[in-house]
């Protein structure tokens, strides 16, 4: 929620697994508009942005980035290029639902813990590693990822450039995200 808009999944897990509609019928993301008499659907993004499903959205100013997953048959800004599901990162207008830009060369798993935002930077931790991009409306794009067996669905907390998470051995870890420049200088 920001400011009085809420960003949920449409009812796409009920439209493929109950109704068996094709995936181009579904719906997507949807943003509504909360007020002390109800809820105002603003818009609604169709099946080919649908959720991912634990995966929640991140809102930096006025545009919100939205992981989806896309089934073969449906088709974004960007055709999908397998036959497999694809996965990926959408940034869109607030306020409009307008799709400024998508890319899959960040991947979200449907089962792991949202990012977590520092600006414009986002970072995102899966199974098997942990990734920083930089959250440009044009396209978001991968600044580095580091290998790093977490703690399946270990959510990450991010304070004054360090991001905490807990690895696959169940240990805290600090992961230094700052520019070097701006990290403190070690005393010998």
């Amino acid at each position: 929620i920001q400011d009085d808009i809420l960003i949920t999944h449409g009812d796409w897990i009920n439209q493929r697994k109950v109704a068996k509609e094709k995936p181009e019928s579904w719906h997507g993301w949807v943003a509504y508009r909360l007020s002390a008499t109800g809820a105002q659907r603003l818009w609604s993004l169709d099946g080919a942005y649908t959720g991912t499903t634990y995966v929640a959205p991140v809102i930096v100013g006025q545009k919100v980035w939205l992981p989806f997953h896309r089934e073969p048959g449906t088709q974004g800004l960007t055709a999908l290029q397998t036959t497999r599901r694809q996965h990926g990162l959408a940034c869109v207008d607030i306020e409009t639902g307008k799709v400024l830009s998508e890319t899959t060369a960040i991947q979200f798993r449907s089962v792991c813990p949202g990012p977590v935002v520092m600006g414009k930077h986002l970072f995102y931790i899966n199974s098997k590693q942990a990734l920083l991009a930089y959250l440009d409306p044009q396209g978001a794009r991968t600044l580095g990822y580091r290998g790093q067996h977490i703690k399946y669905c270990s959510s990450a907390s991010v304070a004054d450039g360090l991001a905490f998470f807990r690895s696959a051995e169940r240990l805290v870890v600090a992961l230094d995200l700052r520019k070097p420049s701006d990290r403190p200088q070690r005393q010998p």
